[in-house]
C-alpha cells in the first residue's frame, strides 16, 4: 500500500542529512549523491531514519499512518498511570489520540519533529539520533494542549546524561543558549556527566518558539535551593 506525499521529499536534496543514518550494507540511496540504487531490493530502514522521515512530513496523518505499519507499540505498560486516559478526552480525534500515545513513550510525531529541529544535543554535540532522547521542555504531564505535547518547539534531542539532568531540573538553558546549572547539582557529580560548570557553555539562542516552553522549565522544574 503506498501513500502520495502532499510535499514529496527528494532524497538528493538531504543526502548531507541522510548520509549517517543510511546502512553502511545495502542502502538504497549512493551515499556521495543521493541518486537511487536500482540494484538495492530490501534495505534496513534505522529508528534515526524513520524519525527524520517523520520530521520531514508535514501531513500528521500519514506520519500516523507510517508508525501503525512500520513500530509496534508494544511499550504500553510504560505510559504514566497518572496521566488522564487518552480514550476519555472526547476533543481529541483518533489520529491526535495516537499519535500523543506514541509520543509517551518517545515514539511517533513527537521526536520527529524535534529531530527536524534540533539534530543534536545541544550540550555534548552529539548528533546519532540512535543514541539521543527526544525530552519534552514543558512537561508531558502538565501540557495544556494536544499541540504543545507534540510541538517540535516543546522538545530538545539529548545525550542520555544531559536529558536526565534537564528532566531533574538540575540543569536549564538561558534564552540564548547558555547552560544553567542548579546549585543542587556538586561540581564534582556535574564533572562526572561531563560538564564544568565553572566554564560558561553555550549552545546557540533558543528559537522564538521555543523560548516560552523554557520559561516554563526555568520557572517551574529548574531547581533552586531556598
Amino acid at each position: 500500500v503506498w501513500q502520495l506525499l502532499k510535499a514529496p521529499l527528494r532524497p538528493k536534496d538531504f543526502i548531507d542529512e541522510l548520509r549517517p543514518l543510511l546502512p553502511a550494507k545495502y542502502s538504497p540511496l549512493q551515499r556521495d549523491t543521493g541518486d537511487g540504487l536500482q540494484g538495492a531490493y530490501l534495505a534496513e530502514v534505522s529508528s534515526g531514519l524513520l524519525d527524520w522521515t517523520l520530521g520531514k512530513i508535514a501531513d500528521p496523518s500519514l506520519s500516523a499512518w507510517l508508525l501503525e505499519r512500520l513500530i509496534p507499540v508494544d511499550r504500553t505498560e510504560e505510559l504514566d498511570a497518572s496521566l488522564p486516559n487518552l480514550d476519555d478526552d472526547d476533543t481529541l480525534d483518533q489520529t491526535t489520540r495516537d499519535q500523543l500515545g506514541k509520543a509517551r513513550v518517545g515514539q511517533g510525531a513527537f521526536r520527529g519533529a524535534v529531530i527536524a529541529q534540533e539534530p543534536r544535543c545541544r550540550v555534548t554535540g552529539l548528533d546519532r539520533p540512535d543514541l539521543l532522547i527526544a525530552s519534552h521542555v514543558k512537561p508531558w504531564r502538565v501540557c495544556e494542549t494536544a499541540s504543545e505535547r507534540l510541538s517540535g518547539d516543546n522538545g530538545l534531542l539529548l545525550a542520555p546524561n544531559i536529558d536526565k539532568l534537564f528532566d531533574k531540573g538540575l540543569i536549564t538553558f538561558s534564552d540564548s543558549g547558555e547552560v544553567l546549572c542548579s546549585s543542587l547539582l556538586s561540581y564534582q557529580d556535574a564533572l562526572k556527566l561531563g560538564l564544568d560548570f565553572n566554564e560558561t557553555i553555550t549552545t546557540g539562542p533558543l528559537r522564538p518558539a521555543q523560548q516560552p516552553f523554557m520559561d516554563f522549565h526555568r520557572k517551574h522544574v529548574f531547581l533552586i535551593e531556598e
